[in-house]
């Protein structure tokens, strides 16, 4: 671990551990709603995950139908287990499904943050608002440590979106013939409303 102090089981405020059914971590931003993904999502994230244009960047790749099955169930089970998982991230205007943010408990130990947007949702800042949302939750209600990225180094909109959130690149490396570049944020370095280069907000001062 970069950072100090130690990680821990999330537990929000006003919830208690792991009351994934009593207790849904729902987050809103000026734009948009995250819901934590339930089986009212799944059509619309096996639609997404199954979009080559899409998961072209995602370290996976492409998913089929019973892919995106095991990966729901995953997602599930961390929230049931963890106390944190992935979103749906919905259009707060009128709740169109745009895409995917979360935090993944790796096997390493560390905390990981992802998200992907469908094709017609980028270039409007909803990746880099909706991971603002996500980081509050990680350090400010679930009392996270670190929270760790990985993106390929080619995907200049991802590595935008973790600037904009305040993540340090930690390394460059090469594998299995990708080149990946490894990001991380603690705590102490996280600062609340990042992601202040999103685009489609007003400026404040």
């Amino acid at each position: 671990m970069r950072c100090s102090g130690r990680p821990g089981k999330a537990d929000p405020k006003g919830c208690n551990q792991g009351a994934y059914d009593g207790c849904l971590m729902i987050l809103q931003t000026p734009r948009l709603i995250l819901e934590p993904i339930a089986e009212a999502h799944f059509e619309d994230l096996a639609r997404l995950r199954s979009d080559p244009v899409v998961m072209a960047q995602m370290l996976g790749g492409a998913e089929t139908r019973e892919e995106t099955r095991a990966t729901f169930a995953a997602y599930r089970e961390s929230w049931e287990r963890h106390g944190f998982g992935a979103w749906a991230i919905l259009a707060r205007a009128d709740l169109e499904f745009l895409g995917e943010t979360g935090l993944r408990q790796r096997e390493i130990g560390e905390i990981a943050l992802r998200f992907a947007l469908k094709t017609t949702a980028q270039g409007h800042g909803f990746a880099s608002e909706a991971v603002a949302a996500v980081l509050a939750f990680a350090f400010a209600r679930a009392g996270m440590v670190e929270v760790a990225a990985v993106s390929r180094a080619s995907n200049a909109a991802s590595l935008r979106v973790l600037a904009c959130n305040g993540f340090r690149c930690l390394r460059h490396e090469r594998r299995n013939g990708r080149d990946l570049k490894f990001f991380a944020l603690c705590a102490d370095e996280w600062q609340p409303g990042a992601g202040r280069c999103i685009t489609g907000l007003p400026s404040s001062s």
